[in-house]
């Protein structure tokens, strides 16, 4: 089977090649239906942005639903026509681990079930801050893992959740989905702002998701006395920041988080990979989570080599979830 796929073949240059695709033992041959652009972590390699530079050609896209169509020897738990979640990358006949895979029923909207893996990200953290029934939670930047990281948060009782982005349009969708506070730094010291809604103690619990290098001074002032935080944006960059005044005197804790090992679950902790993936399913499902003001545009393969170079060159930033729509 012919599939044609998307990859970076260099720094700022995104193609289209084409493919050869037979599975082989332990895969799937998926029919594509959407897959999710999770912009921050693409275009930080598209730019070569990566901690340790940037590796070419290499293959954008981590979240694709599609129809089973092959499979390969060993595989025994899906059959030709099943609805899938996977790994994938953008392409339109990908090859996916069966291992890796989550099967979709009638009821799920094969387009909503692309958020899984960033659901995942969102929620792995979350469960690592441990949030307590009204306590106070910040989010410091609202991309599509902040944003359902204050939808997640609310979900556990946090009271009140505020949101934090330079980005007015960003604000204006976290507030419409479980934000009861938002801020942009450009208009409001967000600090000020968080200590006035909680008493003047600061944010118990600290989602990270922005990314930036510079955000540290703000998130160890933000915390309450003995907070948590929870770093899910990938940071590529070094970190200057006083660790002695505003962290080591406050007995702040911060949390690196990232769950991409397949480690097994334990009594103690028993959201592995597959669990947390299939309770964002299930959240979405029974409409507990809602994603869909997080799609600002829906495109064809062939226009997300126009994404990427817009995006490169400093137009279209207010945009949130790209999705790929196989079928145009």
């Amino acid at each position: 089977m012919n599939s044609r796929k998307v990859i970076f073949d260099k720094q700022k240059s995104a193609v289209i090649i084409v493919k050869e695709r037979t599975p082989e033992e332990g895969q799937l041959l998926l029919k594509a239906r959407y897959s999710l652009m999770s912009l921050g972590t693409e275009m930080t390699d598209y730019l070569g942005h990566k901690r340790g530079g940037a590796a070419y050609p290499s293959n954008p896209g981590y979240s694709l639903t599609g129809e089973v169509i092959e499979i390969g020897g060993g595989v025994s738990n899906f059959k030709k026509g099943d609805l899938v979640w996977s790994l994938a990358n953008h392409e339109t006949y990908p090859l996916a681990d069966a291992a890796d895979c989550v099967k979709l029923s009638e009821k799920d909207d094969p387009s909503d079930a692309t958020f899984l893996a960033l659901g995942k990200v969102a929620l792995h953290g979350i469960r690592r801050l441990d949030i307590k029934i009204n306590e106070p939670v910040a989010v410091f930047g609202l991309g599509l893992v902040g944003l359902l990281s204050v939808q997640l948060a609310k979900l556990c009782g946090a009271n009140p959740v505020i949101g934090v982005d330079l980005a007015e349009e960003r604000c204006a969708v976290a507030g419409k989905c479980g934000a009861d506070i938002t801020v942009n730094p450009l208009k409001e010291d967000p600090v000020e702002v968080i200590q006035k809604a909680t008493g003047g103690k600061g944010a118990g619990a600290i989602v990270e998701a922005s990314g930036s290098d510079r955000i540290f001074p703000y998130l160890f002032k933000a915390a309450a006395y003995a907070g948590r935080i929870a770093m899910v944006g990938g940071l590529h960059k070094d970190v200057m920041a006083d660790f002695f005044t505003d962290f080591q005197v406050k007995e702040l804790t911060i949390m690196g988080c990232r769950q991409v090992l397949p480690y097994r679950a334990t009594p103690f902790d028993k959201w592995d990979l597959p669990a947390n993936y299939n309770s964002v399913l299930e959240l979405i499902r029974n409409g507990m989570l809602n994603v869909k003001p997080y799609v600002s545009k829906t495109i064809r393969l062939d226009d997300t080599l126009g994404v990427y170079k817009d995006l490169g060159e400093g137009r279209n930033r207010d945009y949130l979830g790209v999705l790929i729509d196989y079928s145009k």
